[in-house]
């Protein structure tokens, strides 16, 4: 009688034949990522050109952009590496001088974005904007690196023309919301 009620249950929890990988519709697995939502991060006071709030992006390394009213603000320097596409910033930055104190200007594009960041902190950056190298919004950046401790943020190609055409602007990064 056991072997009869065993047989019969396995038979009822059996998959359809059709099924090419038994169970699998049991058990789910799914993964969420979880992005900031673009916001007015960035600032930029003068020249008039550029005057005005910027959407932008955070990354999910480094700190966090400050809290209004506290902020990070400097200069908007273009940085340079030195190499053939300098302002790429994936190699240790030659224009430290001018970086230090200031908010970094970088361009996405062949290295880790925790690279990028972590050259201008090096070179004395306060925070980095990231220019996007496609058209549309910003992205969230990724990566992991414990040692990058300044906040950076990213704005759109677009936003990012009009910021490096933009004669010495001065900007800030704060988060408005409490």
């Amino acid at each position: 009688f056991l072997f009869v009620c065993v047989f019969f249950f396995l038979r009822i929890r059996r998959p359809p034949r059709s099924t090419l990988f038994p169970y699998t519709t049991l058990f789910r697995s799914q993964m969420f990522l979880f992005s900031p939502a673009p916001a007015e991060l960035l600032t930029i006071s003068s020249p008039v050109e550029a005057a005005g709030g910027y959407v932008t992006t955070g990354a999910v390394f480094g700190a966090a952009v400050p809290i209004a009213p506290a902020g990070v603000a400097g200069s908007i320097i273009i940085a340079s590496d030195g190499t053939g596409s300098p302002t790429l910033a994936c190699s240790a930055l030659t224009n430290g001088g001018a970086v230090t104190g200031n908010i970094a200007l970088i361009d996405r594009g062949s290295c880790n974005f925790t690279v990028k960041v972590k050259n201008a902190q090096n070179a004395g950056a306060v925070a980095v904007v990231m220019v996007n190298n496609v058209a549309g919004d910003p992205i969230t950046m990724g990566g992991t690196d414990p040692s990058v401790t300044i906040p950076s943020v990213m704005v759109s190609m677009s936003d990012g023309e009009i910021i490096r055409n933009a004669l010495s602007p001065v900007g800030a990064l704060s988060n408005p919301e409490v």
